[in-house]
């Protein structure tokens, strides 16, 4: 009887033992079960992110595409792109006028922001680089404004451009380059935000 005590006891405490193990190996499952989880969210989000960052790049591709139609220099920046138009192919001054022509272009950029709702435009005229009242602020805001109309008139969303004069600051080439500073920069920005 005493045999089979000492038995019986040691018998329990390897139930016990084997119990804690068990316990162990059901902790260890479903740890290593939320880790599977946790790796196919991972996988999946991985797929959702490669989607859309392919789904950006075609969008890019798609409006380099067109923006190599209007056959303008243009330029990639961290948020959009910059189309250098020079200016005298979109606004005759003195007189304040659309160029002859430059309905092609004003068309086209139209186009390009029916086709893309979601871009910003941001217009800027630039003056050639010298002081001078005709191509001050106050005058390449009026250029601005009447780009936009006509941008507006050819169905661009009027909410989604914005527009305003550098007047003579920011020259890209120097002062002697009068011609080369008079441009029209349009920024389409939210290109890749969404």
């Amino acid at each position: 009887v005493s045999s089979l005590k000492t038995e019986n006891a040691n018998l329990t405490g390897q139930v016990a033992a084997l119990n804690g193990v068990v316990g162990s190996l059901r902790n260890d499952v479903v740890d290593k079960t939320k880790k599977i989880e946790d790796l196919k969210a991972l996988q999946g989000q991985k797929g959702d992110d490669i989607a859309k960052t392919r789904n950006k790049l075609n969008k890019i591709n798609s409006i380099w595409q067109d923006v190599s139609k209007i056959n303008v220099l243009s330029k990639l920046n961290t948020t959009g792109m910059t189309l250098i138009i020079p200016r005298n192919d979109l606004i005759k001054t003195p007189a304040m006028k659309m160029a002859s022509g430059s309905e092609t272009i004003i068309g086209k950029l139209a186009e390009l922001m029916k086709k893309h709702p979601d871009m910003k435009a941001q217009i800027k005229v630039y003056g050639f680089g010298k002081p001078d009242k005709t191509e001050n602020t106050k005058a390449t805001e009026n250029m601005a404004g009447i780009l936009k109309t006509a941008l507006v008139k050819a169905g661009g969303a009027a909410a989604n451009i914005s527009a305003s004069g550098a007047g003579t600051t920011a020259p890209l080439y120097s002062k002697s380059a009068v011609e080369d500073n008079r441009r029209v920069e349009i920024t389409f920005s939210d290109i890749i935000s969404q």
